[in-house]
Order: structure tokens, then C-alpha cells, then sequence
């Protein structure tokens, strides 16, 4: 005997308001899913949207631009003071770059401006240029024979002093004396001719002494005479236009006074 069993369709009974319930509820979840903001994924999207919204304004606030710390500022080397150089160096400036030879631990890394290279100094060099400039002294030599003033004085092309004429208690000097600097010694010379005092004395470009003008302890004199070194003689030469006396006297080229 067959036993029949009866199916209950959702749409009969209690099956169908339980069936019309979940519908209901699950309309309603698909409804709040769609909307803006609202799930699970649209969460967590907006959960990382406000992190990158806070870390850009942290780091915005971070970059803010302010005034510059002195501590902070790139420093400049200061080539007088700190230029890198080794010891015993100076910076030596270059007139043509591509002729010399190229130091470039020097030339290159040291702060040294343009076309400069590193010289080496030559301390022997620096004591003989030293030596010869002289420490801003004096030194005693060998005293002139004959005390005078207002004498004649210059140096001739054969590296001596000539003392000429001057003043002294007995009256206008005719005395000449020469000065030798290397060996540090006085010699008498033939005297001048006219003794007189307040002359003008010069070397001209042929080697010889012009005593010009003076005074004679009673008048200005126009007296010109020419001495000679290489043989110790005077001569007579034209004399000045107009007699004069503490005239000044130079020497042009060519020959001339």
C-alpha cells in the first residue's frame, strides 16, 4: 500500500510567511550594502583613505618651511684660512693652465679657485729675498774722511759713491772722495776744481759726473764740470744760464741733464 506524502509548496502555509520574512531581510541587507559608506569593503576602503588623508597632513606639517638655521647653512671654505693645502704651500696663480702640469689632488679637491696650482715654497729663496730686503735695520760702515754738508753725492755706473765739494768750518770743500761698498772703504779723488757748496750732482748715461751750480761762500755760481772716473780728471763744460745755488739735477736719456 503506497503511503502518500504531501509537499508544502513555499507558497502554502507557514513555509511561505517564514520564506516572505528572509526575502524581506535579505533585500534589506543588499539595500544598506549599496549605499555610500556602508559594507564591509567600503569600510575598510575608507578606513585606508582617512590613514593616507592623516599621513599627508603629518607629513605637510613636517615640510613646513621656516627660517634657516646659520648651523644649517653649506659653509663656503674659506680659502685664506682653511685652503686644504699641504704645508709649506701657496697658491700660485696660473697664466696659462694648459702649460703647466696638473696637480689634481691640489688643482682639484682643494677649494683653490681657477686656473691656480699649488707652489711649493722655496725657504732657501725666502731667506735670500729676505736678506736682501733686510729687517728694516741699519748697519755702521766705514765714516766719510772728510765732515761736510751741503755737498754733491751719486752713484756711479762702476757701483761706487762720489762725495763732491760741500761746507764745512774752513769754508766751501773742493775735497772729492769715493766709496767703495763692497769693500767698505774711502779713497781721495782728484779735487773739484771750483770748491763750492749747495751743487747739483749727477751721472749721465756716458758715466760721468756733472757738479752743476753752488756756492762759493760769496756768490751763486753757473759753473758746470765734468768728471770723469775711469781717469780721475775734471773738465770745464758750458756754463749754466743762470747762476743758481741747492738746485736740483737729474740725469735724462739721451745724455742729457
Amino acid at each position: 500500500m503506497e503511503t502518500e506524502h504531501s509537499i508544502v509548496a513555499p507558497g502554502h502555509g507557514r513555509d511561505r510567511s517564514r520564506w516572505l520574512r528572509w526575502t524581506a531581510l535579505l533585500g534589506l541587507v543588499v539595500a544598506l550594502t549599496s549605499l555610500p559608506g556602508v559594507g564591509l569593503a567600503d569600510d575598510d576602503e575608507n578606513k585606508k583613505k582617512d590613514k593616507q588623508t592623516a599621513s599627508l597632513r603629518e607629513s605637510s606639517q613636517q615640510q613646513t618651511i621656516g627660517p634657516i638655521d646659520d648651523a644649517d647653512r653649506i659653509r663656503i671654505p674659506d680659502l685664506t684660512e682653511k685652503p686644504g693645502l699641504p704645508p709649506d704651500t701657496v697658491a700660485t696663480p696660473v697664466d696659462n693652465f694648459d702649460d703647466r702640469v696638473r696637480i689634481p689632488d691640489l688643482t682639484e679637491k682643494s677649494g683653490l679657485p681657477p686656473d691656480t696650482v699649488a707652489t711649493p715654497i722655496d725657504h732657501d729663496r725666502v731667506e735670500q729675498i729676505g736678506q736682501l730686503v733686510g729687517e728694516n735695520t741699519w748697519t755702521d760702515r766705514a765714516p766719510m774722511p772728510t765732515s761736510r754738508f751741503g755737498l754733491g753725492l751719486a752713484a756711479a755706473q762702476n757701483g761706487k759713491l762720489y762725495a763732491v765739494g760741500g761746507y764745512n768750518n774752513g769754508g766751501a770743500q773742493a775735497t772729492v772722495e769715493e766709496y767703495d761698498p763692497d769693500l767698505n772703504t774711502w779713497r781721495a779723488r782728484v779735487p773739484l776744481p771750483t770748491p763750492r757748496s749747495g751743487l747739483g750732482l749727477a751721472v749721465a748715461s756716458n758715466g760721468r759726473l756733472y757738479a752743476v751750480g753752488g756756492n762759493n761762500g760769496s756768490a751763486f755760481l753757473a759753473t758746470v764740470e765734468e768728471y770723469d772716473p775711469a781717469t780721475n780728471t775734471w773738465t770745464a763744460r758750458a756754463p749754466l744760464p743762470t747762476a743758481r745755488y741747492a738746485l736740483g739735477l737729474a740725469a735724462a736719456q739721451p745724455c742729457k741733464l
